[in-house]
């Protein structure tokens, strides 16, 4: 019995020893923990777009105009398969009042009133390219000139016939 109490006391002993012993911890250079930046993409300031400004309309009698694309003076008739018209449309004109263009006159029914056909190439009543006079009349016998000018039938661009 003496010799396993001897190997216990033995082996406590042992235990006790690597317990209260004082070892000398090995020390480690520290590994440097890497640093994440995060790359910024340079942010550009929203462009302001410009206000658009509001074009006051034309005071008095004006015409807008769509093109053509048959020639000035285009004697043959009926106009060739594919053609475009111009259209003039007069605004601010006054309700009773005539306007022509030439010699013919119409009677005024509308503050704006257009002339033309766009798009059909038979239509007596619309434009060749070039310019043409207007006047708007009034009066019993449509003598006085309340407003007159000229338009222009532009070309039709990237369309000719």
């Amino acid at each position: 019995m003496k010799v396993k109490t001897v190997i216990g006391a033995a082996i406590a002993l042992v235990g006790l020893a690597a317990c209260g012993s004082t070892a000398t911890p090995t020390v480690r250079p520290a590994t440097p923990t890497p640093t994440v930046v995060a790359t910024v993409a340079p942010t550009t300031a929203p462009t302001a777009m410009p206000t658009p400004t509001p074009t006051a309309a034309p005071s008095g009698v004006y015409v807008t105009v769509t093109c053509s694309n048959v020639p000035v003076m285009w004697a043959q008739k009926p106009y060739p398969k594919g053609s475009i018209l111009g259209k003039a449309t007069w605004h601010n004109l006054t309700v009773g009042d005539y306007f022509g263009v030439g010699l013919l006159t119409t009677r005024v029914t509308s503050p704006t009133m257009s002339v033309g056909v766009e798009g059909f190439g038979n239509a007596i009543n619309a434009f060749q390219q070039g310019t043409w006079e207007w006047s708007e009349l009034t009066g019993f016998d449509q003598t006085v000139t309340v407003a007159h000018g000229t338009l222009t039938i532009p070309a039709c661009p990237g369309k000719s016939i």
